[in-house]
Order: structure tokens, then sequence, then C-alpha cells
């Protein structure tokens, strides 16, 4: 969960299980752990994370589209119409 918060960026308050809530705690903790100079657990950007899934191979159209889709701010975040004309959906 700390490499998924760095990778798409922060996710603001949590709002969920309460009785969950130190996961998510415990997981802004470990955010100082994933850095791309951590021995621990590095992590690169969520593009390169992808482009080095190797089983399956990820085509760069679906990683081209997932980061697209996955940035956390509306505002920066692609439409719901701008998303269907990524490559991905229109192949």
């Amino acid at each position: 969960m700390p490499k998924i918060m760095l990778l798409i960026g922060p996710m603001g308050e949590y709002n969920g299980l309460p009785q969950i809530k130190y996961r998510w705690d415990i997981a802004e903790q470990l955010k100082d752990l994933v850095r791309p100079s951590s021995k621990l657990m590095p992590h690169k950007s969520l593009r390169e994370e992808l482009a080095h899934t190797v089983d399956p191979l990820i085509s760069s159209s679906i990683i081209y589209f997932l980061a697209a889709r996955l940035i956390i701010d509306p505002s920066k975040r692609a439409t719901a119409d701008e998303a269907l004309r990524y490559p991905f959906l229109s192949s």
C-alpha cells in the first residue's frame, strides 16, 4: 500500500471502515521507506514499474492509459470522454 500511495500520489484522509484505519496509518508511515534510493523497497515511477512487469508483459498503450486514469486529483485526471480516446480503448 505505501508503494501504491507513492506511485499514484496522495490519497487524502481515510474514510473507510474504522476497524482497519490502522492499516492506512501504517502505510502512511512506511512511505518513507519506499523511495527510489531505498534498498528496502525501491520504486520508480508508475510507468516504469508497469513497464518492468514481465509476466504478463504489459503493452505501452495500457501503461499510458492506467497512468492517466490513476491520477488522484480529478482536475488533472482525464475525463471519461478523453479517456475513451486513448489508443488502448480504440484499438
